[in-house]
């Protein structure tokens, strides 16, 4: 008699060691070569073998989890209709978990490769309409190894699609209008840009249902991109950042105009040399503008380097025509109206 032996183990219990010794050490397999992996990708300058061992990471646990099914269906002495259902059931999870990775690598390239080439706007919608694409793909080859016929369910799809795009008509409206945004280009990220609605800001990301806007203030405005599509849009950013912003400026009646704008157009060229804010050309100009009720009109025209500056800037150069104004003598009036009162007739 033996002094040592085995007891001897029910199906379920050897098929459960059987499963969870193939997926131990699967998943010890797994976590080795994605050691070697990450060490040989730290070796290239390329960001492409880390976006593909990122895509890999989850849908290997699928692989080894289907390895390890497989593996126990080997040991299972089962009927062999049911050990095919189940094998084509394994065959389905590694498809599907392929479909994974081939989407999500898709998308971290066009991602990376559109943002490179500076269209990052179209990296949202990129990422969006080619991972679909693939999962569709690889969904209908999994319901093909299913043995499910795929033709009767594409008409139903069909006929039910109908009612779901009714249903779903803005935000359809918003995906083709963000399409219609990425292909037309009226505008980039990082463009100041004034929305017909009032919204103004930087560019920060074309979606395929909104696009952001950052405000002056720092704020976030998300706003359909059925509304950008269909309003009028002032790109401040094209063709170029420089901007041109004007001061109205009041002056006696009486005042020597020709001094006067002179002295006004010297101190504007020193502030375009001098403020950051600020840039020298095209050129600062003074015009008269009108007659008014109680003072002589002029307009100060000079440049920034991008319209986000308008606000500071326009305060710095107040404040030094103010002062220029007031050491030169200069005249600024404050409203005045002259009243006539007429005598009443005699007998009245």
């Amino acid at each position: 008699m033996p002094l040592f032996s085995l007891p001897e183990l029910s199906p379920p219990v050897h098929l459960a060691l059987v499963f969870f010794g193939a997926l131990l050490g699967l998943l010890l397999l797994r976590g080795v070569l994605f050691s070697w992996l990450r060490r040989v990708a730290g070796r290239t300058a390329s960001q492409l073998d880390d976006l593909a061992i990122d895509a890999l990471r989850l849908p290997s646990l699928f692989w080894a989890a289907a390895l390890a099914i497989e593996a126990a269906l080997q040991q299972s002495g089962l009927p062999e209709e049911l050990r095919g259902f189940l094998g084509k059931s394994v065959s389905a999870i590694v498809i599907f978990s392929m479909t994974i990775v081939v989407a999500n690598t898709l998308a971290a390239v066009l991602n990376a490769r559109l943002r490179t080439s500076g269209q990052a706007a179209a990296s949202g919608i990129a990422r969006t309409l080619a991972r679909g694409v693939v999962l569709v793909l690889g969904l209908t080859m999994v319901l093909h190894q299913l043995g499910v016929a795929v033709g009767p369910l594409l008409t139903a799809l069909g006929v039910g699609g109908l009612a779901v795009a009714l249903a779903l008509q803005d935000t359809l409206g918003n995906f083709f209008a963000g399409i219609h945004i990425l292909l037309e280009r009226p505008f980039s990220i990082g463009n100041f840009v004034k929305l017909e609605g009032g919204e103004e800001g930087w560019v920060q990301d074309i979606g395929w249902r909104t696009t952001r806007i950052l405000t002056l203030n720092e704020h976030t405005v998300v706003v359909p991109n059925s509304k950008i599509a269909g309003s009028t849009i002032v790109n401040m950013s094209l063709p170029d950042p420089v901007v041109r912003a004007e001061m109205k400026l009041g002056l006696a009646y009486g005042t020597d105009m020709a001094r006067a704008m002179a002295i006004l157009e010297d101190e504007l060229e020193k502030a375009s040399n001098e403020l950051p804010q600020l840039v020298p050309e095209p050129r600062p100009d003074v015009l008269f503008d009108g007659f008014g009720d109680w003072s002589l009109n002029l307009v100060l025209r000079f440049h920034l380097k991008q319209v986000a500056l308008e606000r500071v800037a326009a305060s710095l150069v107040r404040a030094r025509i103010y002062e220029r104004v007031r050491i030169e003598g200069l005249d600024i009036p404050f409203p005045v109206q002259v009243v006539h009162l007429a005598r009443p007739a005699e007998g009245v």
